[in-house]
């Protein structure tokens, strides 16, 4: 009540102000109007204005007038109501803008699977490109491999193998007891050698000494270690080398006596008709090379490599290991400078008598544009023979005998005797010959060659011409 009384007098409080404000109005003058709305003096805008005033200012006293009974809870509800009435709206449009935006999403997402999808099948069409490139070109390479394999193996079939024939004769001398041991294998299989077409001969020549055990041992392990390392290696030179080197060491173990041994050994591979030529020590090899045309046309040259303390370059190693040469022999007392066994020589001094072989490799001529035309001859033997006749003698002396025979068993005996009877040989004496293809002139077909060698491996008529063999004492 006291609020409503208060309005009603403030009410001709208000008409006074009101009424002074239109007197004003009107007594002022134009350019009092001009100064004030800093405009051009217009007496009919003045009176809107001033009525528009009159209007506002009555407005504003009926505002201020109007009873206010609870204004708090009436603005809350309004307010309330307004956040009532937009929230539908915004719940409504909520859930198109997440659905819309869930959809531009999930579009956005299935684009850039494809989109990752089609990259990827580019990318992953050039890299199996590049994997079927090397595929395509290790099969080409592989596919190259087997027909050289194969024009090998057609080579191989196709040209006429080696028939070694051979003879062999040991005889003691004039000394106390037989001190050589031979090893033959003329013809053998090794079909899963890596470094020779399988298709071998060897041959191999010991000279022992100080004892028997070191040569027997060798000669009887010689062939099961190298095989092993035929198959092994990829090179018939490296080959050699671990088996003399193994042989050496077994050699060394087993010996007691504490004897040695030399080794001359000649592999062959009948099909490619190579010659390798393995020593250690001082046995000797030659090849002896015949014209069919003039028998008495011949040449001779040395296929192994001597180990003597008197050479230079086995001085200077013995020297380096701090022994000497008197003599012509390791500290006055060992004829050869390398050896297998000899252990109280190789355990006192490192490095004074060694195992290492020195290896030669040449291909024999035998073969289809040589046939018939140049004859070859090996001589494998021991320092005996090579002590009474030089590489030359020996030449001059087989030529000599071909004019008589070519039997290569006769050959072996004659000049076994001949060195120790005529020239007087003070050592043993052993002789392996070897006519390095006997069937390129005895035979008139590739099948007879390969019966008439079939023949002598099964064991022909003469035992030291047997396909193998291991002989220790002579005769």
């Amino acid at each position: 009540m006291e609020h409503v009384e208060a309005n009603a007098q403030e009410q001709p409080k208000a008409q006074k102000q009101l009424e002074a404000q239109d007197i004003e109005l009107s007594d002022a003058t134009p350019a009092d109007i001009d100064v004030q709305g800093g405009a051009e003096a217009d007496p009919d805008a003045a009176k809107e204005s001033a009525s528009e005033d009159r209007d506002n200012a009555a407005s504003d006293h009926n505002s201020n007038s109007t009873p206010h009974t609870d204004p708090g809870p009436v603005s809350d509800q309004s307010e309330q109501h307004s956040v009532d009435e937009e929230e539908p709206k915004n719940n409504d449009e909520e859930p198109d803008i997440e659905a819309d935006v869930d959809a531009d999403a999930e579009a956005n997402e299935e684009k850039k699977d494809l989109s990752e999808q089609h990259s990827g099948l580019i990318d992953e069409q050039p890299k199996n490109n590049q994997e079927e490139q090397p595929n395509t070109e290790a099969d080409a390479d592989a596919d190259a491999n087997e027909e050289k394999k194969d024009e090998q193996s057609t080579q191989h079939s196709e040209a006429r193998m080696l028939s070694p024939n051979h003879g062999h004769c040991s005889m003691q001398g004039v000394r106390r007891s037989m001190e050589d041991a031979v090893v033959i294998e003329s013809a053998f299989t090794l079909p899963n050698s890596r470094c020779t077409s399988g298709s071998l001969t060897l041959f191999a020549v010991l000279d022992r000494h100080g004892g028997k055990l070191c040569a027997e041992f060798c000669a009887a392990n010689l062939m099961p270690l190298l095989r092993k390392y035929l198959c092994s290696e990829s090179s018939v030179a490296r080959a050699l080398t671990l088996c003399i080197a193994e042989l050496d060491a077994q050699a060394i173990e087993y010996a007691t006596d504490a004897s040695g041994s030399t080794a001359c050994i000649i592999l062959i591979d009948r099909a490619t008709h190579e010659l390798w030529c393995c020593n250690v020590g001082d046995s000797r090899c030659i090849l002896v090379e015949v014209s069919s045309e003039a028998e008495t046309a011949a040449t001779v040259v040395q296929l192994s490599v001597e180990h003597k303390p008197s050479d230079a370059r086995e001085r200077q190693r013995i020297e380096a290991a701090k022994g000497w040469v008197t003599f012509g022999r390791v500290c006055g007392i060992l004829a050869v400078s390398r050896s297998l066994g000899d252990k109280d020589f190789k355990d006192e001094i490192a490095n004074l008598i060694i195992s290492t072989p020195d290896i030669t490799h040449r291909t024999l001529c035998g073969n289809e544009k040589t046939k018939g035309t140049v004859k070859q001859y090996i001589v494998l033997a021991c320092d005996g023979l090579y002590d009474v006749f030089s590489n030359e003698q020996c030449m001059e002396w087989l030529v000599a005998q071909l004019t008589r025979t070519s039997d290569v068993q006769t050959l072996a005996d004659k000049l076994c005797t001949d060195s120790i009877e005529v020239r007087h040989s003070k050592d043993n004496v052993s002789i392996l010959i070897i006519h390095v293809d006997a069937d390129a002139e005895e035979a008139h077909t590739e099948a007879d060659a390969e019966v008439d060698t079939s023949t002598e491996i099964e064991g022909g008529s003469n035992s030291t011409n047997s396909s193998s063999s291991t002989s220790g004492d002579g005769d």
